[in-house]
């Protein structure tokens, strides 16, 4: 019996040793994606030891001798650090990340594999509905909608910025790391002005200084020092200077499929030049912005990017040594004879700028019209010419130079044939362009010609429509709304104002000007039902928005359909006798599903406004105006509230 009892204690021992065997394999044994979670777990308790960690070693190890483990003699000692290190999170990705780099091959093997198996939760509870729902699958993505969801963060405003940083801190493709970065430190708003670094609150900057931790990755580095500067209100440019120049040393010896390219690094001179121009350092911006352009620019649209670049930061300066520096470049481009000719402008030099516009609208000129009949290949190259003048129209009207633009369209339209598509979207272009401008009467000049065409040829309707999506419909409702704003009798706006809304029922604008026209106790009643059933639509598409909103995903094209439906349906109800906090409500919803649409704050400032709150609305207004600096509905409806804000000089 003492031997059976002793060959049984032997066999429970020798299972008993294969057990902790197995349970020390067991991390690799089952090795699979584990996910991270965003913030470090050194405070939680660590699983039991499996198999002989070591006698000097404990379960808070550091995660630098976590990494010295990995080449441990001992299998079972190896696997413990593997296990520990992908407990670790987040905390331990940059560690692991460089250890992939050792040159101790086996650290390295085991870190890349380490790696290659992590599954980051890129989103927790802290972020915002919007930034979580960008976030969603981020790590599955390719690497090209990887940049369109960091572009939409970008487009999120500050409240996109915590995931931007955490992007660039942890983002395994290094390039893209950097475009996280840059994306981040980019200034809001198409023309950054004085000050607008302030626009990043306290409680955000703290934020972005926990997740930039103390990681020594370049576009972190970049990071810290940004956000320093944005407490101080400083710009250092001999510390941004050493970033670029260690970023141009990258792309020389790594070439550009590695970690940066020659787009980043531009795009990096850009950024900087600009956050010293709006902290004030005019002579570095000016330095950065040539030393950029000079060593990097190749492309056309590169060097046309940096001239608006230099006008919307005011440097005109560069403009000019540019052309010196490059003559050539300068004779065959519209859009850089533009730049010129605006830099006059805003010099104070009318006449150079006046001779600047006529250049470049004459530089490839259109034959007349009366030799357009020609052979077919003449006349592709004669719409592939229009077409050409319709991007430089849609840069001048970007950049708020619309008697250029105007002037532009003249042009082509007097020279095409009216049988061509392509006249009849310069023609729509020109009208909506006009109609900015408050121009009703030019709208319907523009369009009254186009609008008989098209309801009397079959062809070319269908044609217009298939190749630029214009509808007879909608431009006839513009046509007559146009009309009814210029008519000179209230009978007569009062019979276009019906035909415009019988062909575009979708337009909030034809209502509002209904509502707010003069015509009678007959003509209210009409328009009072009219805006009942169409303030019925508008909520019926809210409601049908929000449901596919739950039914098929938080995905952008249903959160941009909900947005309009609520933008719309807020525009109608302020701007009518609806109900203004049900207005500022849906007004909000837009946001919050698009945040930082110039459009969307514009109808938040007119809900706010409408309520009296004024300096909300003209934070908000002037905001809009940030983003589209040169929109003639967003400037009026500033000025209006700044005349509101002033004290009324009437005497009692």
């Amino acid at each position: 019996m003492i031997v059976q009892r002793n060959i049984d204690r032997a066999s429970r021992g020798i299972w008993a040793s294969r057990v902790l065997l197995f349970l020390a394999a067991a991390p690799s044994l089952f090795a699979g994606p584990w996910p991270l979670p965003l913030a470090a777990r050194e405070d939680e308790p660590s699983r039991p030891a499996a198999g002989n960690f070591a006698s000097d070693e404990s379960s808070d190890t550091g995660i630098e001798r976590l990494i010295e483990l990995l080449a441990h003699p001992q299998y079972a000692v190896r696997v413990r650090a593997r296990y520990e290190l992908q407990n670790r999170g987040l905390a331990a990705l940059d560690a692991i990340r460089e250890a992939g780099e050792s040159p101790n091959i086996e650290i390295a093997l085991a870190a890349r594999s380490i790696l290659s198996a992590l599954e980051v939760r890129w989103s927790d509870n802290t972020d915002p509905a919007a930034v979580r729902g960008v976030l969603e699958n981020y790590g599955e993505l390719s690497e090209g909608e990887r940049r369109r969801r960091i572009d939409r963060l970008r487009g999120c405003g500050e409240i996109g910025l915590p995931a931007l940083i955490r992007l660039a801190r942890f983002e395994k493709n290094l390039q893209l790391s950097r475009y996280a970065a840059l994306s981040a430190m980019e200034p809001r708003g198409s023309i950054p002005l004085a000050g607008s670094a302030e626009e990043i609150s306290g409680p955000t900057r703290t934020q972005l200084a926990r997740e930039i931790g103390d990681s020594t990755r370049a576009p972190l580095q970049w990071l810290r020092q940004w956000n320093a500067e944005l407490e101080e209100g400083t710009f250092v440019r001999s510390t941004w200077e050493k970033y670029l120049a260690d970023e141009r040393q990258q792309l020389e010896i790594q070439g550009p499929a590695r970690n940066t390219s020659a787009e980043l690094i531009l795009n990096f001179y850009r950024i900087c030049a600009t956050r010293a121009a709006v902290s004030g350092e005019r002579d570095d911006a000016r330095v950065l912005a040539l030393q950029g352009i000079d060593r990097l620019l190749a492309k056309r649209q590169d060097l046309v990017q940096a001239v608006h670049w230099g006008l919307d930061l005011g440097l005109h300066e560069v403009v000019f040594e540019l052309r010196q520096q490059s003559p050539e470049r300068f004779l065959d481009e519209p859009e850089l004879i533009y730049a010129v000719a605006e830099a006059f402008l805003k010099t104070g030099d009318v006449e150079r700028a006046e001779q600047s516009q006529r250049e470049a609208l004459e530089l490839h000129p259109l034959p007349p019209l009366a030799s357009a009949e020609q052979p077919n290949n003449a006349q592709d190259d004669l719409r592939h010419a229009a077409m050409r003048r319709r991007e430089i129209i849609q840069m001048l009207r970007k950049r708020g130079l619309f008697s250029w633009a105007i002037a532009e369209h003249q042009y082509v339209i007097e020279r095409l044939p009216p049988s061509f598509c392509e006249a009849a979207i310069h023609r729509a272009d020109q009208a909506m362009l006009l109609e900015l401008l408050q121009r009703h009467r030019d709208v319907v000049d523009v369009l009254q010609p186009l609008v008989a065409r098209m309801e009397q040829d079959a062809l070319f309707r269908t044609q217009c429509q298939k190749e630029f999506w214009l509808s007879l419909d909608d431009l006839s409702s513009q046509l007559h709304y146009h009309k009814a704003l210029a008519a000179s009798t209230a009978g007569e706006a009062q019979n276009a104002f019906r035909i415009a809304l019988s062909k575009g029922r979708d337009n909030p604008d034809i209502l509002i000007a209904m509502y707010a026209h003069e015509g009678g106790a007959a003509w209210r009643s009409e328009v009072l039902q009219q805006l009942e059933a169409i303030l019925k639509l508008h909520a019926h598409q809210v409601r049908r928005g929000e449901e596919n909103l739950k039914r098929e995903g938080d995905s952008e094209e249903t959160r941009a359909a909900l947005a309009m439906a609520c933008n719309q349906y807020a525009w109608l109800l302020v701007n009518t006798q609806g109900d203004v906090q049900l207005a500022t409500q849906l007004s909000q919803r837009s946001l919050d599903l698009v945040p930082d649409q110039p459009d969307y704050l514009d109808t938040l400032a007119r809900c706010y406004g409408s309520a009296g709150k004024l300096e909300q609305a003209i934070a908000l207004q002037r905001r809009a105006l940030q983003l589209d600096p040169f929109s003639p509905p967003f400037q009026r409806q500033l000025q209006d509230l700044l005349q509101r804000q002033q004290p009324s000089t009437t005497p009692p």
